[in-house]
């Protein structure tokens, strides 16, 4: 009878406790098993509308913004018809992809920098609403190598450019006999001689001296390496070796600038108004040819 007692009093306080539990696993099974429910009878509708939201923001023919190269003065650089073929594409590579995801943005980043004028793929994102932007590093026009009838055009690293016009069309300083052949576009043009005109150039620009040049020639055969600038008088002025190659027996890159400098002071021509000048020595050669 003792025993009897002992149970019914300590029933009173368990179930409360055990009431409460289950009703707190109840509601979280409950809401379990909506959650499941919803989700699964709301899949079909959920796919169609991502579809619908794709195609609203993947239209036939997106609207492409490129932050095209400019000069200083906020002029784009870069020729019409090559922003058109560009464009075209950008568009080819986004047609026909899915919007909500990034796969037509690495895409378009890749085509670009297949296309040899960037340094590493471009930033793309897609805006609100529905235009592709896009911005990156782009190379910019150094010179022009000159070869056959074609000027190919290179950066300040010697990377060949997708761009080349008839010789004497690309308006740029053009290079003459470079030892190594042409490379694919994107590349760097090798050979020690082609760096060294490029190192050249932007010294003389530097120096304010590069308005008169228009060309320089990298030398051939044993003579390979010496280059002579060519001005836009059709003279020469041999230089020697580049900037930071330079030769035996060759003055200094000081002594030469300084010659040129003077030059251009006395004549108003880097060139001194004649048809040869040679800067190399320990005097000045200057000749003559004409009558």
């Amino acid at each position: 009878m003792a025993k009897k007692q002992k149970q019914s009093k300590s029933k009173p306080s368990r179930d409360p406790e055990r009431a409460l539990r289950n009703k707190r696993y109840a509601i979280a099974a409950l809401v379990v098993v909506a959650g499941v429910s919803a989700f699964v009878g709301a899949h079909t509708g959920l796919g169609a509308l991502n579809e619908r939201a794709i195609e609203h923001l993947t239209p036939g023919n997106p609207e492409v913004a490129i932050a095209w190269p400019r000069w200083a003065n906020g002029d784009v650089w870069l020729p019409q018809f090559e922003r058109d073929r560009l464009a075209v594409i950008v568009r080819d590579a986004a047609m026909g992809g899915r919007a909500l995801s990034r796969e037509p943005l690495a895409e378009i980043g890749t085509a670009l920098y297949r296309t040899g004028w960037f340094d590493e793929p471009p930033e793309v994102r897609w805006t609100a609403s529905g235009t592709i932007e896009i911005e990156g590093k782009w190379r910019a026009f150094a010179a022009a190598v000159r070869i056959g009838p074609r000027e190919h055009l290179i950066d300040y690293n010697g990377r060949l450019l997708p761009l080349d016009y008839p010789s004497g069309h690309s308006n740029m300083i053009y290079l003459l006999n470079p030892s190594q052949p042409k490379p694919s576009v994107g590349e760097v043009w090798g050979g020690e001689d082609l760096r060294s005109a490029l190192d050249l150039i932007e010294m003389l620009q530097k120096e304010g001296l590069l308005e008169q040049v228009a060309g320089v020639d990298l030398g051939e055969g044993r003579s390979s390496g010496r280059l002579a600038i060519i001005s836009d008088s059709g003279s020469r002025v041999v230089w020697g070796g580049g900037p930071d190659h330079l030769r035996p027996g060759e003055q200094p890159t000081s002594v030469k600038l300084k010659r040129l400098h003077g030059l251009l002071e006395r004549t108003g021509r880097i060139d001194g108004g004649v048809e040869f000048v040679d800067l190399r020595g320990q005097q000045i050669l200057i000749e003559r040819t004409g009558g």
